[in-house]
């Protein structure tokens, strides 16, 4: 089988069980990658005598012949990106135990139904994102918060409704921004025509950006999302790895991202002549925004400039 390299420059190498990369990390044992290709993989209670209690960011990410993953009920959390890109995988059963998810959890797998731990509370930032097949979620009292994206490109509520649990107190703009198919959901909270549009409200509420033409420019940010999200998952699985620096990762994602920001800012510009709407520099930004967010991204400062790096990152030095 093909080997990976998955030891961060730098770092002492991981510790190995089997072909599990682990390290010690607050109350346990963290699984930080798998050395191997695998079809299925079974993560054990305990390594070592201590718990294993989280998977790591990116830990299983890409691994695209992947299709079943046992998990123990010790576990607590689960990084950004664990299982992003693994595209055999149609079943994931995560414990209760579970109380924090990562953004972007699943992105780009073949998971067609998900019930979500009763102990998370909040679906990060694009957590189901890009899984296409994803019909059915099952939610539960106790969650009360739903970011942005976090159903971007899926099947839910094609078939049947999302429920939505009355202890949901904040639904963040765009969480059903681009589903697949039409949306039923039942929920208590009022009802924001922005869930499920392709841009939230603009910050400014006497804003020229209308909502229908909301609905034009989307599909100029859906395009240009779409270009900039492989760039920078694949920076930040990069660093992760030890393959570049962040330095090196920032670079890659701020040349694909001015690239796209001409483009976009190009289109737009034309819809705007198109439309006869006057559109003002602040509502452009927002848009801009709203790009990095479901990349992934912020602005940071670097070298004496403001550009763009992921968005887990510290500014630099």
């Amino acid at each position: 089988m093909t080997k990976i390299n998955r030891t961060p420059a730098n770092k002492k190498p991981y510790n190995l069980f089997g072909t599990l990369a682990w390290e010690e990390c607050e109350g346990g044992v963290r699984i930080a990658a798998l050395q191997e290709k695998a079809f299925s993989v079974t993560i054990p209670r305990e390594i070592e005598g201590m718990p294993v209690v989280a998977l790591g960011n990116g830990c299983f990410a890409g691994q695209e012949t992947l299709e079943e993953i046992i998990l123990p009920d010790t576990l607590r959390e689960v990084g950004s990106f664990a299982f992003a890109g693994c595209r055999a995988l149609r079943v994931l059963n995560l414990p209760d135990s579970v109380e924090v998810l990562g953004s972007h959890m699943i992105q780009d797998t073949a998971i067609t139904a998900f019930t979500l731990p009763r102990g998370v509370t909040a679906l990060p930032v694009g957590v189901f994102s890009y899984c296409k097949g994803l019909e059915t979620v099952v939610l539960h009292d106790g969650l009360r918060s739903i970011g942005a994206h976090a159903f971007f490109n899926t099947r839910v509520g094609e078939a049947e409704p999302l429920v939505l649990p009355d202890s949901v107190e904040n639904i963040e703009a765009g969480a059903f921004f681009n589903v697949c198919g039409p949306i039923s959901l039942k929920t208590t909270l009022p009802v924001d025509p922005f869930w499920t549009s392709d841009l939230p409200a603009p910050h400014d509420p006497q804003s020229h950006l209308s909502f229908s033409l909301n609905l034009k420019a989307g599909k100029v940010l859906r395009d240009a999302a779409a270009r900039l999200a492989p760039v920078s998952a694949e920076a930040r699985l990069l660093r992760e790895l030890g393959v570049v620096t962040s330095k090196e990762a920032r670079g890659r994602v701020w040349n694909a991202y001015w690239e796209v920001h001409l483009s976009m800012r190009e289109q737009l510009a034309a819809l705007r002549k198109e439309q006869g709407a006057a559109w003002s520099e602040e509502d452009l930004r927002y848009l801009n925004d709203l790009l990095l967010l479901s990349c992934g991204l912020r602005y940071v400062f670097s070298d004496g400039d403001v550009k763009v790096g992921l968005a887990e990152e510290k500014d630099p030095d």
